[in-house]
């Protein structure tokens, strides 16, 4: 390992100072680095472009290089599921603002918040597929309408369907006297196959499947 890939990781130490999990950004000087200096720091991505562009101008005017004037995002944190692969200021700040958006949208709701996670992934080629808010509203919008919940299995879901038709009379009468010989796995592949479709629940009780309809 060469001296400055070790400085680098032996910074990286300061990242845990930040405020939170926000998205941050370590923007280093690309003029120190080629004189062999490692020379930039890690910065909380803030709420517009214009503020994020004067941290980096702050952080070229103390660098020791000869010539400070380019700059490169070395690495980045709490972007998740973005990708951050030439990840310029921009994108950053934009990238930010999707994954506050989406906090705020699922706040204390975590198992809806991975549902989405899952059903991007399924409908959109992934997160990176957004690229306004346009479209961030849209998708928000589309996966309301398709989320139907998480169950213990497909089974569940076909029984708790059906129940939902019947009122508590008919549940007690009729529904109840023929549940045992209904046969859910079935009603769940004939019923519902080209209707919903599912993936395994991420969370933390890891509970069951998530269950969307097909749009």
């Amino acid at each position: 390992m060469n001296q400055l890939v070790q400085d680098y990781n032996n910074s990286q130490i300061s990242n845990n100072d930040l405020e939170n999990d926000c998205p941050s950004v370590w923007i280093g000087c690309l003029s120190a680095y080629n004189e062999g200096i490692l020379h930039g720091e890690w910065v909380d991505v803030p709420e517009t472009l214009e503020d994020l562009i004067q941290v980096k101008n702050e952080i070229l005017k103390t660098s020791p290089g000869e010539n400070p004037e380019e700059w490169e995002i070395f690495d980045a944190e709490g972007f998740a599921p973005f990708d951050t692969q030439y990840l310029d200021l921009e994108t950053a700040v934009v990238k930010a603002k999707f994954l506050k958006r989406i906090e705020t949208e699922f706040e204390n709701r975590t198992t809806e918040k991975d549902a989405f996670w899952i059903w991007i992934e399924e409908n959109y080629c992934g997160a990176n597929d957004i690229q306004n808010e346009e479209e961030l509203d849209q998708a928000l919008e589309k996966f309301q309408d398709a989320f139907q919940g998480v169950y213990q299995s497909e089974e569940m879901f076909a029984e708790t369907y059906f129940e939902d038709c019947y009122n508590e009379e008919e549940k007690g009468g009729l529904f109840a006297k023929f549940d045992c010989y209904i046969d859910w796995s079935r009603v769940w592949k004939y019923e519902f196959c080209c209707n919903a479709c599912y993936d395994s629940a991420s969370n933390p009780n890891g509970a069951g499947v998530f269950i969307f309809c097909n749009q």
